[in-house]
């Protein structure tokens, strides 16, 4: 009876949640299979060919699964640069595994972000098994090797994670492969660039916001959760270079930090790479700054990517070094304001750049001339003119467009003393759109050869409510988080 009752309790358990129990069970089997991919494949990572030493993994790890679940589990490798990564199929479910190396600050500060429910960009995870050196008899020779370079604790994971069946590159091909929609100031491929500007900046944000770091924001590292309605969320698929900033791994002898497998440098710009690389006993403040500006460059190069799905590299053998706006989308009138956007984030000199943060409220005004002008004016260049001059005129009405620059004015933060306060701008906002929905609820009593004029005037009236709709939705997305500073406190205990 009691039995029974185990299976019973056990039955109702995810299949997940069971493997992970099995797992529990049998840690030197975890730690064996950790211990034969990180010394197998990265303490002699540049000998041989990487991927018949991976084969060689996957035919030492798969008999220990097999011990562990019999037939009931399947594995296939999905491949990956730096981890392992496993597709497990057991009893109906499908997740996945990564295998791999990592300082002990990441996976606590990963663990952090991912309890906080906004952060949708972060893989769910299901369980973490650790192998370290101070566990058990047997010492891993990289472990070691991470242990001597740097200062912070290098441990193996093996961590259960969500199936994401989608990436930053896939989404990219099935917005290019999509039915061309009629527009006459944009493209898809722009459309698709914003929607991915605008949840990189959520990344960037929460993280400036705990005081943490990610410096390996590259394409082949962004992920995606494929949503119900059909949209998508990025995700960011490695997480070990999320790191907090004043728990970086320094040199025990350089004092600099210690970028292996932190960094790809040909994705940073040489700025960028060099102060972080170079830096002597670096505070959180210092790399909180650096970072802030490279957050600036990276953002271009994905905005980049995302529309003409070309990869742009700051230095070494490939040939895409410098961004081509010759492409037919940057002629269109969001086009040229999106270069616009992509060349003031990328500038050589980092304390040039356009924040993040200001790119990502031009995204969502792009489509209205007033309001682009109004951010850039605020936030950038007080002479600035709109690039897009040659192109026809908004066809929203003036009341309109006033509104919607009210709109995203009133959700900017304060810049300086001089600046009223966010609640008048509001109110002055509001005061438009009831000007406006009152002038256009009026209409003259027609006569009767009139009646095509009266529809005319209520199609009119219907349209301005949509459109101001539209702007409140543009504008909501990247101003909703008044409570939140543009730039952290470098210095901010958590």
């Amino acid at each position: 009876m009691q039995r029974k009752r185990a299976e019973s309790k056990s039955s109702k358990k995810s299949a997940k949640d069971q493997f992970n129990d099995v797992l529990s069970k049998n840690p030197a089997a975890v730690e064996e299979i950790i211990y034969q991919y990180i010394d197998m494949m990265q303490i002699h990572y540049d000998e041989g060919d990487p991927e018949r030493r991976k084969a060689k993994v996957m035919d030492a790890i798969q008999p220990i699964f097999h011990q562990m679940f019999g037939n009931d589990i399947s594995i296939k490798n999905l491949g990956g640069e730096n981890n392992l990564n496993l597709l497990v199929a057991y009893k109906g479910e499908e997740f996945v595994i990564q295998i791999g190396t990592q300082r002990e600050p990441s996976l606590t500060a990963v663990d952090q972000l991912g309890k906080v429910r906004e952060n949708k960009w972060v893989a769910q995870r299901y369980a973490v098994h650790v192998f370290a050196n101070d566990a058990g008899n047997r010492k891993s020779e990289t472990l070691k090797e991470m242990t001597l370079d740097a200062s912070t604790k290098p441990i193996g994971f093996m961590t259960l994670v969500e199936k994401l069946g989608s990436s930053l590159s896939k989404e990219l091909k099935k917005s290019q492969d999509e039915k061309p929609k009629v527009m006459f100031d944009s493209t898809k491929e722009i459309e698709f660039a914003k929607t991915v500007g605008l949840q990189l900046r959520e990344i960037f944000l929460s993280l400036q916001d705990k005081n943490m770091i990610w410096t390996d924001c590259k394409p082949g590292n962004l992920l995606a959760r494929e949503n119900s309605d059909g949209s998508f969320q990025i995700v960011v698929a490695d997480t070990k270079a999320i790191l907090p900033a004043d728990q970086l791994p320094i040199g025990i002898r350089s004092k600099t930090m210690n970028c292996t497998g932190l960094m790809t440098e040909s994705y940073m710009s040489t700025q960028g790479f060099d102060k972080l690389a170079s830096a002597v006993n670096p505070t959180a403040a210092d790399v909180l700054k650096i970072m802030e500006k490279e957050y600036s460059y990276q953002m271009a190069v994905i905005l980049y990517y995302s529309a003409t799905g070309k990869e742009i590299f700051s230095k070494g053998e490939a040939k895409d070094t410098t961004f081509d706006f010759s492409h037919p989308m940057f002629k269109t009138e969001q086009g040229q304001r999106l270069e616009l956007i992509i060349k003031e984030l990328s500038k050589p000199n980092p304390d040039e750049r356009m924040d993040y943060n200001t790119a990502a409220r031009l995204m969502a005004v792009m489509d209205n001339k007033q309001a682009f002008e109004a951010v850039m004016r605020k936030f950038h260049a007080p002479g600035f003119s709109d690039p897009a001059l040659h192109a026809p005129a908004q066809t929203s009405t003036t009341g309109t467009a006033n509104i919607m620059v009210a709109l995203a004015a009133a959700r900017e933060p304060d810049l300086s003393a001089t600046t009223g306060p966010r609640s008048e701008a509001r109110n002055e906002a509001a005061k438009m759109l009831r000007r406006a929905t009152s002038r256009s609820a009026i209409v003259r009593k027609p006569a009767v050869s009139d009646a095509a004029t009266v529809s005319t005037e209520k199609k009119t009236s219907v349209e301005t409510s949509a459109k101001l709709t539209q702007a409140q939705g543009q504008t909501q997305g990247v101003t909703s988080d008044d409570a939140k500073p543009s730039s952290p406190s470098p210095g901010r205990s958590q």
